[in-house]
């Protein structure tokens, strides 16, 4: 019924094993050949319901990784972007690192931050133009 020998030898093997350690409850058994055929049979049903379980198991598995699949790439897609994007930040000069640090990352407004580094708020805005074309310049390279 099984069609695999390998997996017969291991479901006879249990069988004997069971067999074995219930000896003295089987030996108060009326019919030893028909309490061994039923042992037998149940194991081929509890075998069959084994791998029904585990091809449902496997195809939900393989069901639900095709249904995460692209937020698991979008995340994988964001996380590479956002590793590019400190790349580019970390090259940056000082002062233009520094300004776009706090207007991006802390959301500090340009004139709290122009009030902050004692300069021009006309120059915090160049500084942080000028940081968004160096990451866009990076992004088109990538």
């Amino acid at each position: 019924m099984i069609k695999d020998d390998e997996v017969s030898k291991d479901l006879v093997h249990d069988i004997f094993v069971k067999v074995w350690l219930r000896r003295e409850i089987i030996s108060k058994v009326d019919s030893f050949s028909s309490y061994l055929f039923r042992m037998a049979k149940n194991a081929v049903l509890d075998y069959y319901d084994s791998n029904a379980i585990n091809r449902r198991y496997v195809a939900r598995q393989l069901l639900c990784q095709e249904e995460f699949r692209p937020y698991v790439e979008e995340k994988v897609n964001l996380d590479d972007l956002q590793l590019l994007v400190y790349s580019v930040v970390g090259q940056m000069p000082e002062q233009r690192r520094r300004i776009f640090t706090l207007s991006r990352y802390k959301g500090i407004p340009n004139s709290e931050i122009a009030r902050m580094l004692g300069i021009n708020i006309r120059t915090v805005e160049n500084h942080i133009s000028n940081a968004l074309a160096d990451i866009r310049a990076a992004l088109a390279q990538a």
